[in-house]
């Protein structure tokens, strides 16, 4: 399948790639998850092919190269590509469920950027910290690390 990445940009990242796709690196992160769920492009990632289900080396390879087609170019485009490329008719469906996830990825962000809503974020944000200060202020330390 080839992966459509602008070749000037594909010289300089495929020897990350590499060393990230290294069977070394995918056996080290086989039983971790990610800290964040919100990290976008690992989100993507593994939601293609998922952590907690053992997955050969191709398949995690293929994963990657689909989640970050549909990363930078959107799920219609990496969909057209990819049927493209394995010389196979794009369904209506398909590109109706495509179009439709792009547009909620692009509303989310939209929402996520616009400034009430970061407002509203920080302000949830200091509440839950406030909160959290005043549980250790009332009941002391929990949950520590090495702390029982």
């Amino acid at each position: 399948i080839g992966t459509p990445i602008n070749p000037d940009y594909l010289t300089k990242i495929v020897s990350i790639y590499q060393r990230l796709a290294s069977d070394s690196l995918l056996e080290g992160c086989a039983r971790c998850l990610t800290q964040n769920s919100n990290e976008s492009l690992h989100s993507v990632i593994w939601s293609k092919c998922s952590k907690e289900t053992s997955a050969k080396s191709r398949r995690v390879n293929i994963a990657v190269s689909e989640a970050i087609s549909e990363y930078n170019f959107g799920t219609l485009k990496a969909l057209k590509e990819i049927q493209k490329a394995a010389n196979l008719d794009l369904g209506e469906e398909a590109v109706k469920i495509a179009a439709t996830r792009d547009y909620r990825r692009k509303k989310e962000r939209n929402r996520q950027n616009n400034l009430a809503f970061r407002i509203a974020r920080r302000k949830v944000k200091l509440a839950n910290l406030r909160k959290e200060k005043y549980s250790k202020k009332k009941e002391g330390i929990t949950y520590s690390p090495g702390f029982f």
